[in-house]
């Protein structure tokens, strides 16, 4: 069972922002699945390292996008991005010094 569902209502309405979106969703879903399979830690950090990286691509998406459009809370948003940055880098760099419980469900 996947841990989240891509539907039409959670679609932003900018075909690159949604194509992100559905990526991030695959991606978060095949790491829970390796998780609850119990795959080793080199799968696990290959999954979270291609999460990780994907995640920035996104945010320079969303960020282009925003300046584009002069989107009223760019500024907000992007501090959100920043935030979430530092917690993803924080967490796969406590899963690679060993850290066990780093992705624990």
């Amino acid at each position: 069972m996947p841990l989240m569902e891509w539907d039409k209502k959670t679609a932003v309405g900018v075909d690159l922002l949604d194509t992100d979106h559905r990526k991030l969703v695959k991606m978060l879903n095949e790491l829970h699945a390796a998780m609850m399979a119990r795959h080793g830690k080199d799968a696990l950090g290959k999954i979270l390292d291609e999460l990780t990286d994907y995640t920035k691509v996104h945010f320079a998406h969303e960020e282009h996008f925003f300046a584009q459009t002069n989107y009223p809370d760019a500024a907000a948003h992007k501090k959100e991005h920043d935030a979430l940055t530092r917690q993803v880098l924080e967490v796969q760099k406590k899963y690679k010094a060993g850290a066990t419980g780093t992705l624990s469900i």
